[in-house]
């Protein structure tokens, strides 16, 4: 037990960290101040841009180790909900998380639980009576010998521990491993005052970010689910948006970001579209369909109607002769002949009620329908088809009138309506743009605004390709087959080829195989 500790018992050690810089100032080696000051200087630089938590938790344990000769260092994160301290093993260029528990059983947890600094000269030579123990599984798997220890908590502004600084063995120049002294705990304190505050503003950073990411994914998710066809749609998407953008290998971290919240907006307009029309299977629907059909079986009643009518007129005179019974004969026939000629249009409409192609022989048949009309005894007109159901029927290519496919296409307007009113960060000022042009071509084709290429974004270039090749081979939908994707990598190229798309994009995400991203579940890292 090293004498800072006190006599037999360990006790917390509360040393501002501005006493550090007196004792400095004080001290006959002014030198040596210099350099501290300039070191605590780069120390809290550092720290005041590190915003990534794996990343300042690494620097912060370097830094301590430097500032105190330590062969080891450990810094542990608090995590009360889960009762465990965490730290992370560095894994090539990941982290791997590992946790113990919070207990006052081991040295870490005790100072977690009582907020005590211990200063331990020998781990091997700790009393029995102490409540903590080491734990020599470590130093037995390795060959390493792990001798003194300085354990020092820190704390947030409002006086909770959020982490554990652990140092181990102290060394001088001969390699000696040595305890660590007064000096070395007001060096750690004063690193550690900065830590915390570093470490509370990472936690926070990420929690505000965890908090955005969330609302962001579950909003767009509950977009795509207002029509079950294209459910997973905006995953996909920014699967293989920021694909694309990694293998391009020209956008930083924080631009990848921006890609990824465009890709899980870009459809948010879609919330201003009607269902009806955003889940729209066929040209009519079903209800629709049947009004038809009812309509065109209440025409053929009236025209049996008339005829009966007409016969019971005929069969009133008291001696009908034979040509009388011809005419009823033949007021039976044109009923048959009417009734088939009915429901052959019937079928007919339900036949070219799916999306397809409206050929001219299919268009000259449908305007015959359209002008028939059924007029009554009493001389009442009956159209076969109302003006509505013409035009949703004469859909040229597809099921969407034009006035449909207007209201489809104005959910790119709305997306970036919506988005612009977001208060992005700095570093995400361009979702609203990025999100609300992918619909955008590079020759001017595409919509909202018919933009040239010199006014799209390479980022929105990798959106669209994105968007198009997962709406091409998404999952069967009632209106289109799923294309196999080397069909809807054939329809890309037509399309670089024409100047719509950017070829050279489009060539790196088939050269990667980017689009095989979305069979990989944990891509997200969801």
């Amino acid at each position: 037990m090293n004498a800072l500790s006190g006599e037999g018992k360990t006790n917390q050690i509360a040393i501002p960290a501005h006493n550090m810089v007196i004792n400095a100032i004080n001290s006959k080696n002014e030198a040596l101040f210099d350099e501290t000051s300039m070191r605590f200087i780069k120390i809290a630089v550092s720290l005041s841009q590190e915003k990534d938590l794996k990343k300042l938790m690494n620097l912060i344990t370097n830094e301590a180790m430097q500032l105190t000769s330590s062969a080891r260092g450990t810094l542990y994160l608090v995590d009360r909900e889960r009762n465990k301290l965490i730290f992370y093993v560095t894994n090539q260029l990941s982290f791997n998380e590992i946790t113990i528990p919070l207990t006052p059983e081991s040295i870490a947890g005790y100072v977690g639980v009582t907020g005590e600094t211990l200063v331990l000269d020998d781990v091997y030579e700790l009393a029995e009576e102490l409540p903590y123990k080491f734990n020599k599984s470590f130093d037995e798997r390795t060959g390493f010998r792990t001798k003194s220890m300085l354990v020092v908590p820190l704390s947030s502004h409002k006086n909770e521990i959020i982490g554990i600084l652990q140092l181990i063995n102290k060394e001088v120049d001969n390699g000696e491993i040595i305890g660590y002294n007064r000096t070395d705990l007001e060096l750690i304190n004063a690193v550690g005052s900065l830590a915390a505050v570093s470490i509370e503003n990472a936690l926070l950073y990420k929690e505000i970010e965890n908090l955005f990411d969330a609302f962001v994914r579950y909003s767009a998710t509950a977009i795509d689910e207002r029509d079950p066809c294209t459910g997973g749609h905006s995953r996909r998407v920014v699967l293989y948006s920021i694909g694309l953008a990694a293998a391009l290998g020209t956008f930083s971290q924080a631009q990848i970001k921006e890609i990824k919240y465009a890709s899980w907006l870009h459809d948010i307009g879609k919330i201003g579209v009607r269902e009806a029309v955003l889940s729209k299977e066929n040209k009519l629907t079903n209800t629709q369909l049947e009004v038809v059909k009812c309509r065109l079986s209440m025409i053929c009643e009236m025209m049996q109607k008339d005829a009966y009518t007409q016969a019971l007129q005929i069969m009133s005179n008291k001696s009908p002769g034979c040509e009388d019974n011809l005419v009823i004969q033949s007021l039976k026939d044109n009923v048959n002949k009417f009734k088939a000629e009915v429901e052959a249009d019937y079928n007919y409409i339900v036949q070219i009620n799916v999306p397809g192609f409206m050929t001219d022989e299919k268009i000259r048949r449908l305007e015959s329908i359209h002008n028939k009309k059924y007029i009554n005894s009493q001389g009442q007109s009956f159209d076969f088809l109302s003006q509505f159901e013409y035009e949703n029927l004469m859909v040229i290519r597809g099921n969407l009138t034009n006035y449909e496919r207007m209201e489809i296409e104005s959910h790119v307007t709305k997306t970036y309506e919506i988005l612009k009113h977001i208060p992005f960060t700095r570093e995400l000022k361009n979702v609203p743009e990025f999100a609300g042009k992918h619909h955008e071509k590079l020759d001017g084709t595409g919509y909202p605004n018919q933009i040239l290429a010199a006014n799209i974004p390479v980022q929105v270039r990798i959106i669209t390709i994105a968007d198009i090749y997962d709406a091409l081979t998404a999952q069967d939908r009632p209106y289109k087959k799923a294309m196999p994707a080397e069909v809807a990598l054939k329809i890309l190229k037509e399309e670089a080829a024409a100047g719509k798309l950017d070829k050279d994009l489009l060539d790196l995400f088939i050269a990667e195989e980017v689009y095989k991203l979305s069979d990989d579940p944990t891509a997200l890292g969801e």
